[in-house]
Protein backbone atom coordinates (compact mmCIF):
# COMPACT_ATOMS: atom_id res chain seq x y z
CA UNK A 1 0.00 0.00 0.00
CA UNK A 2 1.24 3.68 -0.69
CA UNK A 3 0.38 6.70 1.15
CA UNK A 4 0.21 9.85 -0.29
CA UNK A 5 0.95 13.40 1.00
CA UNK A 6 -0.69 16.56 -0.74
CA UNK A 7 1.05 19.71 0.91
CA UNK A 8 -1.01 22.97 0.57
CA UNK A 9 1.54 25.73 0.32
CA UNK A 10 1.75 29.05 0.11
CA UNK A 11 1.49 32.34 1.53
CA UNK A 12 -0.09 33.72 4.82
CA UNK A 13 -3.59 34.27 3.71
CA UNK A 14 -3.70 33.15 0.53
CA UNK A 15 -6.49 30.73 1.43
CA UNK A 16 -5.41 27.15 2.80
CA UNK A 17 -7.38 26.55 4.84
CA UNK A 18 -10.39 27.90 3.02
CA UNK A 19 -9.16 25.07 0.36
CA UNK A 20 -8.77 22.24 2.73
CA UNK A 21 -11.95 22.79 4.13
CA UNK A 22 -13.47 22.55 0.58
CA UNK A 23 -11.75 19.10 0.18
CA UNK A 24 -12.90 17.94 3.46
CA UNK A 25 -16.79 18.60 2.35
CA UNK A 26 -15.96 16.74 -0.66
CA UNK A 27 -14.31 13.69 1.73
CA UNK A 28 -11.06 14.01 1.05
CA UNK A 29 -8.95 13.85 4.37
CA UNK A 30 -7.15 16.96 5.78
CA UNK A 31 -4.68 17.59 8.62
CA UNK A 32 -4.74 21.15 9.83
CA UNK A 33 -1.21 23.52 9.91
CA UNK A 34 0.55 22.22 13.03
CA UNK A 35 2.39 25.98 13.18
CA UNK A 36 -1.57 27.00 13.62
CA UNK A 37 -2.59 25.03 16.37
CA UNK A 38 0.57 25.92 18.54
CA UNK A 39 0.19 29.55 17.89
CA UNK A 40 -3.31 29.45 18.80
CA UNK A 41 -3.01 27.11 21.92
CA UNK A 42 0.86 28.31 23.49
CA UNK A 43 1.08 31.86 21.81
CA UNK A 44 4.42 31.16 19.71
CA UNK A 45 5.27 33.56 17.12
CA UNK A 46 4.29 33.34 13.42
CA UNK A 47 6.14 34.15 10.05
CA UNK A 48 9.62 35.83 10.48
CA UNK A 49 9.56 35.99 14.23
CA UNK A 50 8.93 32.51 15.15
CA UNK A 51 12.30 30.80 16.39
CA UNK A 52 14.31 27.39 16.13
CA UNK A 53 12.29 26.13 19.30
CA UNK A 54 9.19 27.05 17.20
CA UNK A 55 10.14 25.00 14.06
CA UNK A 56 11.64 22.03 15.75
CA UNK A 57 8.65 22.23 17.64
CA UNK A 58 6.58 21.94 14.40
CA UNK A 59 8.90 19.23 13.14
CA UNK A 60 8.63 17.35 15.65
CA UNK A 61 4.93 16.93 15.86
CA UNK A 62 4.64 16.55 12.09
CA UNK A 63 6.96 13.78 11.62
CA UNK A 64 5.03 12.05 14.54
CA UNK A 65 1.76 12.76 12.98
CA UNK A 66 3.28 11.60 9.62
CA UNK A 67 4.48 8.00 11.54
CA UNK A 68 0.50 7.54 12.49
CA UNK A 69 -0.63 8.35 9.02
CA UNK A 70 1.43 5.96 7.34
CA UNK A 71 0.81 3.36 9.65
CA UNK A 72 -2.69 4.15 9.03
CA UNK A 73 -2.22 4.00 5.21
CA UNK A 74 -4.22 7.50 4.53
CA UNK A 75 -3.96 9.36 1.87
CA UNK A 76 -4.13 12.97 3.30
CA UNK A 77 -4.09 16.42 2.52
CA UNK A 78 -1.97 18.41 5.22
CA UNK A 79 -1.48 22.40 5.35
CA UNK A 80 1.93 23.52 4.85
CA UNK A 81 3.84 20.32 6.12
CA UNK A 82 7.53 20.02 5.86
CA UNK A 83 7.72 21.86 2.51
CA UNK A 84 6.59 24.98 4.22
CA UNK A 85 8.68 24.28 7.38
CA UNK A 86 12.01 23.63 6.22
CA UNK A 87 11.13 26.71 4.10
CA UNK A 88 10.81 29.12 7.06
CA UNK A 89 14.21 27.40 8.90
CA UNK A 90 16.34 28.10 5.80
CA UNK A 91 15.08 31.53 5.89
CA UNK A 92 15.33 32.28 9.75
CA UNK A 93 19.33 30.82 9.54
CA UNK A 94 18.23 27.24 11.30
CA UNK A 95 21.11 25.05 9.75
CA UNK A 96 20.78 22.22 12.18
CA UNK A 97 16.98 21.78 11.86
CA UNK A 98 17.39 22.80 8.02
CA UNK A 99 20.03 19.35 7.97
CA UNK A 100 17.48 17.38 9.83
CA UNK A 101 14.40 18.30 7.38
CA UNK A 102 16.26 17.88 4.83
CA UNK A 103 17.76 13.97 5.57
CA UNK A 104 13.33 13.15 6.70
CA UNK A 105 12.49 14.46 3.48
CA UNK A 106 15.25 12.42 1.43
CA UNK A 107 14.29 9.29 3.83
CA UNK A 108 10.72 10.27 2.18
CA UNK A 109 11.46 10.27 -1.31
CA UNK A 110 13.49 7.17 -1.13
CA UNK A 111 10.29 5.05 0.31
CA UNK A 112 8.29 3.31 -2.09
CA UNK A 113 5.41 3.29 -0.26
CA UNK A 114 4.83 7.30 0.03
CA UNK A 115 3.96 9.42 -2.42
CA UNK A 116 3.75 13.20 -1.79
CA UNK A 117 3.03 16.14 -3.72
CA UNK A 118 2.18 19.92 -3.39
CA UNK A 119 -0.48 22.35 -4.24
CA UNK A 120 1.09 26.01 -3.96
CA UNK A 121 -1.66 28.80 -3.80
CA UNK A 122 0.02 32.30 -5.16
CA UNK A 123 -1.41 35.29 -4.27
CA UNK A 124 -0.06 38.98 -5.33
CA UNK A 125 2.19 39.98 -2.28
CA UNK A 126 0.72 43.27 -2.00
CA UNK A 127 -2.97 41.54 -0.99
CA UNK A 128 -1.21 39.60 2.05
CA UNK A 129 -2.01 42.99 4.53
CA UNK A 130 -5.45 43.33 2.94
CA UNK A 131 -6.47 39.32 3.66
CA UNK A 132 -4.67 39.06 7.22
CA UNK A 133 -5.00 40.27 10.50
CA UNK A 134 -1.67 39.80 11.37
CA UNK A 135 0.47 42.00 8.95
CA UNK A 136 -0.19 45.52 8.40
CA UNK A 137 -0.15 47.33 5.09
CA UNK A 138 3.36 49.07 4.38
CA UNK A 139 5.69 46.18 6.58
CA UNK A 140 7.93 45.32 3.34
CA UNK A 141 10.06 43.21 5.87
CA UNK A 142 7.53 40.20 5.99
CA UNK A 143 6.60 40.68 2.35
CA UNK A 144 10.01 39.98 1.61
CA UNK A 145 10.12 37.53 4.29
CA UNK A 146 6.92 35.60 2.01
CA UNK A 147 8.85 36.08 -1.31
CA UNK A 148 11.99 34.14 -0.26
CA UNK A 149 9.75 31.62 1.51
CA UNK A 150 8.14 30.90 -2.06
CA UNK A 151 11.17 30.78 -3.36
CA UNK A 152 12.99 28.50 -0.67
CA UNK A 153 9.62 25.74 -1.50
CA UNK A 154 9.53 26.01 -5.50
CA UNK A 155 13.37 25.02 -4.72
CA UNK A 156 12.72 22.37 -2.30
CA UNK A 157 10.08 20.78 -5.00
CA UNK A 158 12.64 20.87 -7.55
CA UNK A 159 15.17 19.24 -5.45
CA UNK A 160 13.00 16.55 -4.72
CA UNK A 161 10.92 16.18 -7.73
CA UNK A 162 7.93 16.92 -6.27
CA UNK A 163 4.84 16.63 -8.42
CA UNK A 164 3.37 20.15 -7.87
CA UNK A 165 0.83 22.85 -9.23
CA UNK A 166 0.58 26.88 -8.78
CA UNK A 167 -2.88 28.05 -8.88
CA UNK A 168 -2.62 32.10 -9.07
CA UNK A 169 -5.66 32.71 -6.04
CA UNK A 170 -6.27 36.28 -6.63
CA UNK A 171 -9.54 37.25 -5.41
CA UNK A 172 -13.03 36.87 -6.84
CA UNK A 173 -12.06 33.83 -8.16
CA UNK A 174 -12.20 31.45 -4.96
CA UNK A 175 -14.81 29.41 -6.65
CA UNK A 176 -11.99 28.62 -9.69
CA UNK A 177 -8.90 28.11 -7.31
CA UNK A 178 -11.06 25.78 -5.29
CA UNK A 179 -12.09 23.58 -8.57
CA UNK A 180 -8.30 23.31 -9.72
CA UNK A 181 -7.22 22.58 -6.24
CA UNK A 182 -9.58 19.82 -6.15
CA UNK A 183 -8.99 18.50 -9.63
CA UNK A 184 -5.34 18.23 -8.56
CA UNK A 185 -5.83 16.68 -5.16
CA UNK A 186 -8.22 13.71 -7.54
CA UNK A 187 -5.44 13.02 -9.47
CA UNK A 188 -2.37 12.52 -6.64
CA UNK A 189 -4.60 11.15 -4.16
Amino acid sequence: MTTKFLAVNGPHAAGKSTVLNHFSGEGIRIEQEIASLLIDRYGYKWGRQGDEVFQKRIFELETKRDQILIEDDSDVSVETWHFGNLAHCMEIGTQTLVKKQHEYLESLHKRDDIETAALYLSIPFHEIPCRSDYIEPGDTETIEFYKTIEENIFDIYEQYGIEHKIINNRDGELGMTIESALEFATKVL
